[in-house]
């Protein structure tokens, strides 16, 4: 996997945490 945006895999682990978390609805 080829990553060009270092700022949106966090930004998409944060999400998956809030979901994790039940904070986000899936």
């Amino acid at each position: 996997l080829r990553v060009c945006k270092p700022g949106a895999v966090l930004q998409a682990r944060d999400v998956g945490v809030l979901i994790e978390r039940g904070v986000m609805p899936a």
